[in-house]
């Protein structure tokens, strides 16, 4: 099993019965640990990261060989949205 799975679907339904729309990204579908390489730069889903400026749970860093990955940078929970924290600059 993946890491991670999209909902890119402009409505869904959660567990508890509660109708959600427009909820697009990509969520853990297994606990993850920290430090933990999610996706690397050559097999990145075409999707931009959600961005949090309280509680982000990724980060994007440059591995030994140069390219790029993102990484957990705090334990995240199955059904957890991947985000990043945001940025001032356009480039991030």
């Amino acid at each position: 099993d993946g890491l991670y799975a999209t909902n890119d679907n402009n409505q869904s339904s959660s567990s508890s019965g509660c109708i959600m729309t427009n909820v697009d990204g990509l969520y853990a579908t297994n606990d993850i640990a920290a430090g933990t390489i999610v996706f690397r730069e050559s097999d990145m889903p075409d999707c931009e990261l959600h961005r949090s400026s309280e509680n982000p749970n990724c980060e994007v860093v440059e591995l030994e060989d140069g390219s790029g990955a993102v990484v957990s940078s705090r334990d995240i929970v199955a059904g957890e949205f991947f985000c990043i924290a945001e940025s001032s600059s356009e480039e991030e």
